[in-house]
């Protein structure tokens, strides 16, 4: 029997979290995903995320909820993370453009909601210039960063420089 709903994703993660063990893994990363809105025309910005000249529209339904969706985000993010505990994983989750968390402020946000050190992140510097964020700023506010990833997405010019 397939189980359904909530059991139903609990059952798919364990199996992520069998296959992360099974290679040693140290960490398993999971994503925030689109928030639960309409995208005109069907234009779904996951599909081109290395694409930021795109412009896409959005249609949001009267009943939607912004307090609903960052609920089940806390809540979803936080099952992850007891499940990752137990078998001795660290869970993170890399802020990405057009997601529900897609960039250091979200990130935060989401630390302050689950402060548990076995959650962290993953930063990907070209997300974050695609967020237009000044890059040193979320470098000093991670305390929970687990990953960084220099300049995975392209971008044009140069990200960083130092003195």
């Amino acid at each position: 029997m397939i189980p359904e709903g909530e059991e139903a994703k609990d059952c798919r993660f364990s199996v992520a979290l069998e296959t992360a063990d099974y290679f040693n893994a140290q960490t398993i990363q999971i994503d925030s995903y689109t928030p639960a809105i309409q995208y005109k025309g069907g234009r779904i910005p996951q599909a081109k995320m290395d694409r930021y000249d795109e412009v896409y529209q959005v249609i949001v339904d009267p009943g939607f909820s912004w307090g609903r969706e960052w609920a089940a985000l806390v809540d979803g993010v936080t099952r992850c993370n007891e499940m990752a505990k137990k078998t001795g994983l660290k869970l993170c989750l890399e802020p990405r453009d057009g997601e529900n968390v897609s960039n250091t402020d979200a990130m935060l946000r989401l630390f302050d909601a689950i402060p548990d050190p076995n959650f962290g992140a993953v930063l990907d510097t070209g997300h974050q210039n695609a967020q237009k964020e000044i890059l040193p700023s979320p470098l000093r506010s991670w305390d929970a960063g687990f990953s960084m990833s220099m300049c995975q997405t392209m971008i044009a010019g140069p990200m960083l420089t130092s003195r």
